[in-house]
C-alpha cells in the first residue's frame, strides 16, 4: 500500500464486514498485511459529543428535519429526553422547526447554550477520546479510514476530534478531495465513483441502502461508551452503548451466512486471478437491485436500514424500490 504506516481503520458499522474480509485476505497471505482496527463511530454520536463545537454544526443541524427541537435532540443527537429538558427550557423544547430552513435559528439556540451542552457531554466525548487512543489509532502515520461513503462526515468530524490528518478510502464520494478541518486535512477518496449526487442515476448511490442492509454489524447503531473502572484490568476497558436493531442485526446468524459465503468467493477470486472492474461490479449491482427475481426470498428479510438520522423509523429498500 502507499500509506504502509498508517492504520487502516474501518468504521462501524458497514467497516465490521469489510475488516472480516481484510482478515480472511491477509491471514491466507492473499494480500499484504497492515495495522488495523474496527472503530466504533456513528454520525449519531459524533453530532452529539461535538455539539458544543459550532464547526461540527455544519454536518449535524442541515440535514432534512422537520419536528420539534426535542424531536431533533434525540433522533439527530441521541439525547435521552431526561437530559435535554436539564438543557433547555420547556419553551425551547417545543418549539417545531424545519431544517435546513431553520438552521440560523436552531444554532443562535445553540450558541446560547454552549456551556451547558459542553457539560452534557463532556464524560462521553472524554471516554471516546481514550476509546480511540486505546487503538493506537493516533499512532504511525495518517489513518486510512475505510466506510462505503458519501461525503465523509465521520471522517471529517473524527479528524476534529483526534487534530490529526487522516484519509478516506470510499466507495463513493459526493465530492474527493482533500478538506481544512482545523489545522489538520482530511482527505478523501472513491473506489468506485465521484461527484454524483443521489438521484443522479447512479444505481451504487440511489440503491445505497441495498449495499448498507447488509454491510452492518451485529449490534445496533452506536450511541456512547462507558470506561470500565476495574483495579484487575491492565489496560482501560471500554463498554459500548447501542440502540435500536435492525432485523439483520437481530438476527445476525443469518448475516454470518452470507458472510461466510462471500468470504469464501473473494478468498477464491484472488486465489485464482479472478478480478472484476469497476464496470462489472457497477453491472452487477445494478441488476441486482433492480430484479425481483434476483434476491433469494431467504434473504429479503435482511434488507432492513435504521433510519434514525432523519427522525424516521427502519427503512425496508425492497419496498421503497417496489422490488
Amino acid at each position: 500500500m502507499e500509506n504502509p504506516d498508517s492504520p487502516i481503520v474501518f468504521l462501524a458499522r458497514e467497516g465490521y464486514f469489510l475488516k472480516e474480509i481484510y482478515e480472511e485476505l491477509t491471514e491466507n497471505q492473499l494480500i499484504d498485511n497492515q495495522e488495523s482496527v474496527y472503530l466504533l463511530a456513528s454520525r449519531t454520536f459524533l453530532f452529539r459529543i461535538c455539539i458544543a463545537d459550532p464547526f461540527s454544526w455544519e454536518y449535524s443541524c442541515k440535514h432534512k428535519f422537520d419536528g420539534t427541537i426535542d424531536a431533533l435532540m434525540s433522533a439527530r443527537f441521541g439525547f435521552p429526553h431526561a437530559v435535554t429538558k436539564t438543557i433547555f427550557s420547556n419553551d425551547v423544547l417545543n418549539k417545531t422547526i424545519s431544517l435546513p430552513d431553520d438552521y440560523a435559528h436552531l444554532t443562535t439556540i445553540f450558541y446560547k447554550h454552549l456551556d451547558v451542552l459542553n457539560s452534557a457531554v463532556a464524560t462521553s466525548r472524554g471516554n471516546y477520546r481514550d476509546y480511540i487512543g486505546s487503538l493506537n489509532v493516533l499512532s504511525g502515520g495518517a489513518p486510512i479510514f475505510v466506510d462505503v461513503g458519501y461525503s465523509g462526515t465521520i471522517q471529517k468530524l473524527l479528524t476534529r476530534l483526534i487534530g490529526k490528518n487522516t484519509l478516506g478510502l470510499y466507495f463513493i464520494t459526493t465530492k474527493q478531495g482533500e478538506y481544512s478541518i482545523g489545522k489538520s486535512k482530511a482527505t478523501m477518496t472513491p473506489v468506485f465513483k465521484n461527484d454524483v449526487q443521489m438521484g443522479d442515476g447512479y444505481p451504487m448511490l440511489d440503491r445505497s441502502l441495498f449495499l448498507e442492509s447488509l454491510l452492518t454489524s451485529p449490534d445496533g447503531q452506536f450511541l456512547d461508551i462507558h470506561k470500565l473502572c476495574n483495579p484487575l484490568l491492565k489496560n482501560e476497558a471500554f463498554k459500548p452503548v447501542y440502540g435500536r436493531v435492525s432485523y439483520a442485526q437481530a438476527n445476525s446468524e443469518e448475516l454470518s451466512a452470507v458472510f461466510g459465503g462471500v468470504k469464501a468467493a473473494v478468498s477464491h477470486y484472488f486465489r485464482t486471478g479472478v478480478r472484476f472492474s469497476r464496470t462489472d461490479i457497477e453491472t452487477l449491482y445494478e441488476t441486482f437491485t433492480s430484479s425481483p427475481h434476483m434476491i433469494p426470498c431467504a434473504m429479503r428479510p435482511l434488507f432492513d436500514v435504521d433510519d434514525a438520522i432523519s427522525g424516521n423509523k427502519n427503512v425496508n429498500p425492497l419496498q421503497l424500490f417496489g422490488i
